[in-house]
């Protein structure tokens, strides 16, 4: 195993380990800026008062976290404020790390085999379906193993 290997081996422990707790964590309907001002007992403006900003704002930033336009830095100084520590995550949303290398090398593979069954068919050497799915699980199974650099490329 290369080290390019090992250590991309080494991401997906992580990620795939903090996948398990992450996704079995639900979000608040209201978010978690929220959530955790209202379970402190602490009103919007004394959380705007904490970080020198106005209530306003921490209603908006409220509403932008729930949509998904919050920065990651406000979160953090008002989560500080609360005494808080934002926590942050980016996991599959389903399987493990490797179930998505998986996925996209056997696209990568499939659009590789029918390029090359298209220039076999005109030399009238064309694969049977049971040829072409073993070839497509063959490079797949390739791709998997050595991680080439342009795996995620669209070409």
């Amino acid at each position: 195993m290369t080290l390019k290997l090992l250590i991309t081996h080494q991401h997906q422990a992580v990620v795939d380990e903090t996948a398990v707790y992450a996704r079995a964590i639900p979000a608040p309907r209201e978010g978690w800026l929220r959530t955790m001002r209202k379970a402190l007992g602490m009103s919007g403006a004394q959380l705007a008062r904490r970080i020198g900003a106005t209530r306003a704002l921490i209603s908006q930033t409220e509403r932008n976290e729930v949509a998904g336009a919050a920065s990651l830095r406000t979160l953090q100084q008002m989560a500080k404020a609360m005494g808080c520590k934002l926590v942050y995550a980016m996991v599959p949303a389903e399987g493990t790390t490797e179930d998505l290398i998986a996925a996209r090398a056997k696209d990568k593979a499939r659009a590789l085999v029918q390029l090359a069954g298209g220039h076999m068919a005109l030399e009238a050497q064309q694969l049977s379906p049971q040829q072409i799915e073993y070839e497509i699980e063959r490079v797949q199974r390739q791709l998997i193993s050595e991680l080439p650099s342009d795996l995620w490329d669209d070409k």
